[in-house]
């Protein structure tokens, strides 16, 4: 089973509720998470720096 659905992962995300975004596997076109997380995701980071 892929790892996402593996029973440790599953419970590990309903304990912490956290959701999870369905996508197909190799997906020619955009992820959802392109559209929703990565943008809400850039705006705390803007201005750090990593190294």
């Amino acid at each position: 089973a892929p790892s996402h659905r593996a029973t440790i992962v599953t419970d590990f995300l309903a304990k912490n509720s956290i959701n999870v975004f369905e996508q197909p596997p190799y997906s020619p076109d955009l992820a959802p998470c392109d559209f929703f997380f990565f943008p809400k995701l850039k705006l705390p980071l803007r201005g750090s720096r990593f190294e």
